[in-house]
C-alpha cells in the first residue's frame, strides 16, 4: 500500500495520519486515500479501492469512533466526492469498506482539524514610519495562525512573527492591507492600515557618547520618517574646526579630538528640507591609570577561585579566559573581591585568566595573565634534564638545573620553574614550548642562561610563556604563532622576536631589538628598550610610562598609543596605514618618516629641537599649534598637516 496523500486547501489543518492496514482477513479488498481537503465543514475526497473484480463495496465514514455496524456513519457510494463534517475542532475520521451488512476491510483513520469560520483580522500592535519604511507589528487572536500577510499596492509581504519593514514613498500614497493566515492556508478579512501621507516630521538623531570618551568615534543614529538615512544631509563638527563624518554607525572626527572640554554641533536635514540641530559640550580624557590590576587564582581540588584588586577608582572590570587564541569575558566583577569560576571554564589541560577593563575600553592595563591547572605536576629531583617525557614537570625552588640538548614542552603539558632557580641551557640548544612554560620568580629571581653561542627559547604554535622576575642571559626569545607571552620584571640581553595573540611586557628591560609581529594586542608598561623597536601588523598596542632609547623604530600596519613615555630615536618610520599617537610624552626623533596612508598624532608632548618629519603618499601629522615653530615638516601634495588647540 502507498502512503496517504493529503492536499492542503482551504480551512483545514491535517494532523499527521495514523492509519491501519485496510486488508481484511475475510476479503482481498484494500482501501487507499488519495487526497482530502476541507472547505469549512465540506470535505472533498478521493479514494482508491482495489480487490475483487466483482461489484465494489460501499464506503462508510464514521466520526470520532470505530464503526460497530454499517449504520454508524456516512455512506459514500463513489470513490470521489464530498461529504460534511458538522463539528469544529480536531476530529478523527475512520474509512471502512462494507458490502451489505458486513465489513470487508479494517478501518483506515486520519486526524483532521475542522474550522467553521475564517480567522480574525490581525490587530496592529505597533505602527510607525521611519527611514522611508512602514514599521509594523501584527498580532492575531485566532488560533493556528502561522503567517501574516501585508499587501502594499501590488506587492505582497509575508512574516511568520508579524513584524514588517515595508518601503514606502510619500508621494505615491500606497494603500496597505493586513491579513492573518491560518495553518490551513485560509486568510482573514483585511484590515486597512491608515497611513497619513501628508504628515512630515523633522529628522532626529541620538549620539551615544562613551562614558570615558577619549576623542575617537561617537556611536550615533540618524532617523527621519520619509527619508532614508543614506539621503539625510548631516553636518557635524567639534568647536567649528574638526569635521565629524558619519559612516552609518558612528561619527568620526577628521582627526582625533584633543583632551579637554569641547563643543559639538550637529545638524541633520531631510529631503523635504526639514532640519534638526543641537549643540552640547563634551569632555575628552586620555589618561591611563598608572597602576596594574592584580588577579589571583586559588585551586581547591574540585573548584577554582579567583580574587582580584583593581586600580583606584576603577569599580567595574571583567575576568577573561583565553580560548582559541582570543580573550573571552566570563565574569563581570566590581571593585575588589573573589568569586568561584564556573566549571565550564575549567579544562583538564589548564586555563589562562586575566582581569581587564569592561567593554574593551582601555582605562587601565589588564593584569598579568595567570595559568591554572588542577593536576599536580611531577617535581624533578635530578639536576640534569635530558627530557620531560611529555609530562607536567616542576623544577623546585632553589635548585640548579642543566638542560642537556634540545628539550620540548609538548602541547597540553606544563613546565613550571619555581623561584630562586638557575637553569642552564646548552649552547645553541632550543627549549621548544608548544604547551605552557611558567617561570615564577616572584619570591626570588630566576636565572635562565647559556654560555658561548646563545640558546633559544622558542614558543611554537598556541604555546604560552609566562615569565615573572626572570633574567634571560645569552638566551634569544622567539615566539611563532603563540597564544600568550608575558614578561614581567624581566632582564633580557639578547634578541626578542614575538609573534603571539597577546604580548604583555611589564617592568622589564630589553637591551636588544624588540620585534612584535601579527598580534591582536601589545601592552608595554614601565619598560625600558635600549636598542630598537619593530612593530608590524599589531591591531592594538598601548605603551605606558616607559623609556625608549632607540637607534631605529619601525611601525608597520599597526595602531599604537604611547602615554607618559620618554621616547627617543635616531630614526622613526611609520608606514603602511599605521597610526602612532603620543600623549604627555617627551618626544625626540631626529628623522621621522610617515608614509603610505599613515598618521602621527602628538598631544601634550615636549619636543626637542632639530627634529625633521617627512610626509608622503596620503599621510598626515596632527599636532598642537604650539609646535609649529619647533618641528620642521616636509610633505608631498597628497599629505596633510593639521594643528589642534590642545597643549
Amino acid at each position: 500500500m502507498g502512503g496517504i496523500i493529503i492536499k492542503k486547501l482551504l480551512w483545514v489543518l491535517f494532523i499527521p495520519f495514523l492509519f491501519i492496514s485496510a486488508c481484511n482477513y475475510l476479503s482481498d479488498y484494500s482501501l487507499h486515500i488519495d487526497s482530502m481537503s476541507f472547505e469549512a465543514t465540506k470535505c472533498t475526497y478521493s479514494i482508491s479501492i482495489t480487490g475483487s473484480e466483482r461489484k465494489k463495496p460501499q464506503i462508510l465514514v464514521s466520526i470520532d469512533r470505530v464503526p460497530e455496524n454499517t449504520r454508524d456513519g456516512i455512506v459514500l457510494k463513489t470513490e470521489k466526492g464530498q461529504f460534511y463534517v458538522d463539528r469544529e475542532g480536531t476530529t478523527t475520521l475512520y474509512f471502512t469498506l462494507f458490502a451489505g451488512r458486513r465489513f470487508v476491510s479494517t478501518p483506515v483513520s486520519t486526524v483532521v482539524r475542522v474550522y467553521k469560520s475564517k480567522p480574525e483580522a490581525p490587530a496592529i500592535n505597533q505602527f510607525s514610519i521611519r527611514d522611508g519604511n512602514v514599521v509594523l507589528s501584527l498580532k492575531s487572536q485566532s488560533e493556528s495562525i502561522n503567517d501574516y500577510l501585508v499587501k502594499a499596492g501590488k506587492i505582497v509581504y509575508h512574516s511568520e512573527n508579524g513584524f514588517f519593514l515595508i518601503p514606502v514613498n510619500q508621494s505615491l500614497e500606497t494603500p496597505i492591507y493586513c491579513y492573518s493566515v491560518r495553518k490551513d492556508g485560509v486568510m482573514s478579512l483585511p484590515i486597512k492600515l491608515n497611513v497619513n501621507f501628508s504628515v512630515n516630521e523633522k529628522p532626529s538623531f541620538d549620539l551615544k557618547l562613551p562614558a570615558n570618551y577619549s576623542g575617537g568615534k561617537i556611536p550615533a543614529e540618524f532617523h527621519d520618517d520619509w527619508t532614508v538615512p543614506s539621503k539625510l544631509v548631516i553636518e557635524a563638527s567639534v568647536d567649528g574646526k574638526i569635521p565629524l563624518l558619519f559612516d552609518g554607525t558612528a561619527l568620526f572626527p577628521l582627526y582625533e579630538i584633543p583632551s579637554g572640554e569641547h563643543l559639538i554641533h550637529v545638524k541633520v536635514v531631510d529631503q523635504m528640507g526639514l532640519s534638526s540641530e543641537a549643540s552640547f559640550r563634551i569632555m575628552v580624557e586620555k589618561n591611563l591609570r598608572d597602576e596594574i590590576a592584580e588577579l589571583y587564582i586559588e585551586e581547591g581540588g574540585t573548584f577554582r577561585k579567583a580574587s582580584w584588586s583593581l586600580p583606584e577608582p576603577i569599580q567595574n572590570a571583567v575576568i577573561q579566559i583565553m580560548q582559541n587564541g582570543k580573550w573571552s569575558d566570563i565574569i563581570e566583577v566590581n571593585s575588589n573581591g573573589s568569586v568561584r569560576i564556573p566549571s565550564k571554564y575549567i579544562s583538564e589541560t589548564g586555563d589562562i585568566y586575566r582581569i581587564a577593563p569592561e567593554g574593551g575600553e582601555i582605562s587601565f592595563l589588564p593584569s598579568v595573565p595567570v595559568f591554572a591547572k588542577l593536576e599536580q605536576s611531577r617535581r624533578v629531583t635530578s639536576n640534569y634534564i635530558i627530557s620531560l617525557y611529555g609530562k607536567d614537570v616542576t623544577l623546585p625552588s632553589g635548585g640548579s638545573y642543566s638542560f642537556q640538548g634540545n628539550i620540548a614542552v609538548k602541547s597540553g603539558t606544563l613546565l613550571r620553574i619555581e623561584s630562586t632557580t638557575n637553569v642552564y641551557l646548552s649552547r645553541k640548544s632550543v627549549l621548544l614550548v608548544n604547551g605552557v612554560l611558567e617561570i615564577d620568580g616572584r619570591r626570588g629571581k630566576v636565572n635562565i642562561s647559556s654560555s658561548g653561542s646563545p640558546a633559544t627559547l622558542y614558543v611554537g604554535k598556541n604555546g604560552t610563556l609566562i615569565a615573572r622576575n626572570v633574567d634571560f642571559n645569552n638566551v634569544k626569545l622567539v615566539v611563532n604563532e603563540g597564544s600568550v607571552v608575558v614578561l614581567e620584571n624581566c632582564e633580557i640581553d639578547s634578541e626578542v622576536h614575538l609573534k603571539a595573540s597577546t604580548v604583555q611586557v611589564y617592568n622589564s628591560n630589553i637591551r636588544e631589538t624588540l620585534k612584535i609581529d601579527d598580534s591582536d594586542e601589545l601592552y608595554l608598561y614601565n619598560t625600558e628598550l635600549l636598542n630598537g623597536l619593530e612593530v608590524a601588523n599589531v591591531r592594538r598596542a598601548i605603551v605606558l610610562n616607559s623609556r625608549f632609547e632607540l637607534r631605529k623604530g619601525i611601525i608597520t600596519n599597526s595602531e599604537i598609543k604611547v602615554f607618559g613615555t620618554e621616547f627617543s630615536a635616531n630614526e622613526l618610520q611609520i608606514t603602511n596605514s599605521s597610526h602612532a599617537s603620543f600623549y604627555n610624552c617627551v618626544f625626540y626623533a631626529v628623522q621621522s618618516s610617515i608614509s603610505n596612508a599613515s598618521e602621527l598624532y602628538l598631544e601634550s608632548v615636549k619636543p626637542k629641537d632639530n627634529q625633521k618629519i617627512s610626509l608622503d603618499s596620503f599621510s598626515r601629522v596632527i599636532l598642537s599649534d604650539k609646535l609649529k615653530e619647533k618641528l620642521h615638516i616636509e610633505k608631498d601634495d597628497t599629505s596633510e598637516i593639521f594643528f589642534h588647540s590642545g597643549d
